[in-house]
Parts: C-alpha cells; structure tokens; sequence
C-alpha cells in the first residue's frame, strides 16, 4: 500500500486489530487507498511475483502486498505515557511525512465506545534536568488502570527536592486503598475485612480491625471531652495498667461499667478521684490491694455492702475519713 497523505489534519483509518498493550504501532486499514476493497475488516499480507523483462532478458520478481500500513502513535499531548488502546473497527487519524513511507497514527476519540479495558497515565516532567525519559523517579502522574491491576493511582516524588514523596493508590482487584508517604506515614483500607489502619514512622498506631479496636504508642495518649461525658463500657474482661502513676479524675458523675472482669493495676500510685458520687460496683468479687496506703474519703453518706458477696481490701495502711 502507498499513498503520500499531505493533509495536516491527517487522514481517517480504521483499526484493523486490537492494539497490543506494551506496543505503540498499530495495523491500520485506510479506506482512501482502498476504495475496491470488499469483505471483512482483516490485516491480510500476500506474497506475488512479477516477472520483469527489460528487452535483454526477465527475472522474477517477489514482493508482498498488505492492505493495512503499520503505524506509530504520535499524540498531539505530549503527557499522554502510554497510547490509547484502541480496538479493532476503531476510527484513528492516520499521518504520513511528505516523501517518506513511515506512518503514525491517532486516536480520533469518535468511538472510544469500542474500547473495553486500558490504561492511561497522564504524567507532567518534575524535575529541571534534561531528562532523556520521563518514568516514576522524575514526574508527577495520575494512572488509571482497567486492563492490568484495576487501580487509580495519584503519585509524586522527589526529583526537585520535595522532602517526601506521596502515593494514593484505590486497589479495586484487592478491594483495598492506600494514602502513603516515603517515610513510613500512612492510612490503609482493607474493604473485605473490613479493616481501617493509621500509623506514622514513629510507629504510633490506630487499628479498627473488624470488630476489634488497638490504640497504641510510645508515649502519651490523652481521651478529652471537655464538655460532653466520657463513657467506658465493656461486656467483658477490661483491663487498665500502668507502670507509673494512674489518674481518674471526675468534677462530676465518673461511670465504668463491666459484665466481666474489671482489672486496675498500677506499678506506682493510684488515685480515683470525683467531685460527685463515685460509685464501685461488682457482681461478683471486688479486690482492691494497695502495697501502700489506701484513703477513702467522703463528705456525704457512705455504704459499703457485700450483698452476698466478697469484697477483699489488702494494704498496708487504711484510712477511711467522713469530711
């Protein structure tokens, strides 16, 4: 096939098969140089021979026809990365230098209907060297994926001295969602548990795993409702520990509620303090132990009943003192 297309606007073509997903040629059938041909929409090639007679003697001659042209993607934007992937029956523009047999191709987005799954990157330069390649070290880009890993991806990176580098990443075939630096800092989803996790470098953590909670770090955690009340409850064993000094304090009503086991323990001391009525409540068998001295103090009335049951003091020293 020949033909010199010398309009700047290009020429119309169709795809005459399924661009392959690493590859930036395509098979193009164009129509105008092809105004007899009949039947199915196909990349045919065909060898023939011609026998050549120049008056002195002949020779036969092989040569092979196609009806298609093999063409290169060129885009009129340039942060395209990757050629769109077009499907067979697509329309596409379809250039060719004046003098020259090399074709390049387009999508002409008529009919992007056709499509099914692909990938497009829209990638900017980050960098102020002249880069020979643009790739993941030296931009910015945004990638959506449908052909391969079923991901939206949003990334940066550090080419121009950033200080840290970011990815976003939705996992649609893991059913999961990253928010993430280069330093370790990062917030996951995992739909299927389901699962939420936030963490920092520092390896502070918050994990809501299922049905389960874990808090955790390395140093101080604070709970602060400074206008509102602040309820802890538990169906089952709860357990409050300390190495140092623990300290509960309540200008108002303080409520801890367990349906099991309620376990207070403190390597130093311990204070529970209330502005209002402060009450400890057990179904069962209340301990309170003290490797020091214990002071129960109370302005008001005071009960203390077993109702049937056993409560067990153990220290050192007793105070009980009515204000």
């Amino acid at each position: 096939m020949a033909g010199v297309i010398k309009s700047a606007d290009g020429i119309v073509g169709i795809a005459a098969c399924d661009k392959n997903e690493s590859s930036r040629e395509l098979q193009v059938m164009i129509p105008s140089l092809l105004p007899f041909y009949r039947g199915e929409m196909k990349a045919t090639h065909q060898d023939a021979e011609f026998t050549v007679n120049d008056g002195k003697s002949s020779r036969t001659v092989t040569t092979t026809t196609s009806n298609v042209v093999t063409a290169y993607y060129r885009d009129s934007d340039p942060n395209n990365s990757f050629p769109p992937d077009v499907r067979k029956g697509e329309q596409v523009i379809v250039y060719q230098n004046e003098g020259s047999h090399i074709y390049y191709w387009k999508s002409s987005g008529r009919n992007n209907n056709a499509r099914r799954t692909e990938t497009k990157r829209i990638a900017i330069s980050a960098t102020l060297e002249n880069a020979p390649d643009l790739d993941d070290t030296n931009t910015y880009y945004i990638e959506l994926d449908t052909r391969r890993d079923k991901h939206i991806r949003l990334k940066t990176n550090k080419a121009n001295g950033e200080s840290f580098a970011y990815m976003f990443n939705i996992d649609a075939a893991k059913s999961q969602v990253i928010l993430c630096d280069d330093a370790g800092n990062q917030i996951f989803i995992d739909s299927n548990i389901p699962r939420v996790f936030m963490s920092n470098k520092s390896n502070s953590m918050i994990d809501l795993n299922d049905k389960n909670i874990v808090i955790a770090c390395e140093n101080d955690i604070t709970i602060n409702a400074k206008t509102g009340k602040c309820h802890i409850e538990s169906g089952d064993d709860m357990t409050l520990k300390t190495s140092a000094k623990m300290t509960q304090e309540s200008a108002s009503d303080f409520d801890q509620k367990s349906g099991g086991k309620m376990t207070m323990t403190s390597g130093g001391a311990m204070t529970l303090t209330s502005g209002g009525e402060m009450m400890l409540t057990s179904g069962g068998a209340m301990t309170l132990t003290s490797g020091g001295g214990l002071s129960i103090s109370y302005s008001g009335s005071g009960t203390c009943t077993g109702n049937g049951a056993t409560m067990t003091m153990t220290m050192a020293r007793l105070d009980i003192k009515k204000g």
